[in-house]
């Protein structure tokens, strides 16, 4: 059956039009003309110089992107690392005689900490960082 278009159907569309038209324009008139919009000031996180030094080494696990975002330093996650691979960086950190600093931002640290001490590394509580404690590691000379 083809449709045909009467006058009921003329008028059915000029009252639907009508309806939107009028809903458009009471939005529009309710919007605020301006947008009172108070921006959240970017919280600024100063990190200590040492840990910031290019030549030191960084390890910790849940503050490893803040470091590198605020400070642009790397920083290594360790927790993730079994034992035998802990060992094999602490032997290779410690060749090198460049500064190291481990955040202790999580109970997750306490493995890698106990091997690091067995392997000889020493913790020196050098302060805080975001609340949580850094040491800077040391180990005997040999």
């Amino acid at each position: 059956m083809p449709v045909r278009f009467g006058r009921s159907t003329h008028w059915y569309w000029w009252r639907r039009s009508s309806q939107a038209l009028f809903a458009l324009k009471t939005g529009w008139n309710a919007w605020p003309r301006t947008l009172s919009v108070k921006a959240n000031p970017t919280p600024t996180i100063e990190y200590p110089p040492e840990l910031t030094d290019p030549r030191a080494w960084v390890f910790g696990d849940i503050q490893t992107g803040s470091v590198w975002y605020y400070s642009g330093q790397t920083a290594f996650k360790l927790p993730f690392a079994d034992k035998q691979a802990r060992a094999v960086i602490w032997q290779f950190v410690a060749s090198r005689g460049e500064p190291v600093f481990l955040i202790r931002d999580h109970d997750g640290m306490q493995p890698a900490i106990s091997d690091l001490e067995q392997s000889g590394g020493q913790l020196e509580h050098r302060g805080l960082v975001m609340g949580m404690p850094y040491y800077r590691v040391t180990w005997p000379r040999r």
